[in-house]
């Protein structure tokens, strides 16, 4: 097993800081040479985890980061999302996303819904999707393997 060459960015959980993150993981994608769509869905991917934190969680005790922790090794990129607090079940969970995406008409552009797709592109686009909780700490694992060339 190799060992991964790492780094940890961390944010003030605001949605205008976000985009911060978003480079980073287009230029680690771009590193491994993926091509210009699979490094858009990568990102795509984790500023989609990243803004369901920001906008779903609460953070008792005035803790305001989120942080981002990429692994790389030499086959694969492991992006861990993580928080201080709890995610309001109501918004939905890692679970309730298995299956199919929700219904919508998609020639109906005026009624397009602007929720509930998130979860169910995180696990469509990604390899491996993990939840990880240790006390108030909550990791979100994106893992996404990459062809040997």
């Amino acid at each position: 097993m190799d060992e991964p060459a790492s780094i940890t960015l961390s944010i003030e959980r605001e949605l205008k800081n976000a985009f911060l993150i978003g480079l980073s993981v287009n230029a680690i994608c771009s590193y491994f040479e993926l091509s210009r769509e699979e490094c858009y869905k990568v990102e795509l991917v984790v500023m989609e985890a990243l803004n369901n934190v920001i906008q779903h969680s609460e953070e008792p005790g005035g803790k305001r980061r989120v942080e981002l922790t990429a692994r790389l090794y030499s086959d694969r990129m492991v992006f861990e999302v993580s928080n201080w607090g709890t995610v309001d079940p109501s918004k939905g969970t890692l679970e309730s996303s298995k299956g199919a995406p929700p219904a919508f008409d998609p020639g109906d552009i005026e009624n397009l819904p602007e929720k509930g797709r998130g979860l169910y592109l995180i696990r469509s686009l990604m390899d491996e999707v993990k939840q990880n909780r240790s006390g108030e700490k909550s990791t979100l694992v994106l893992v996404k393997y990459i062809a040997k060339k």
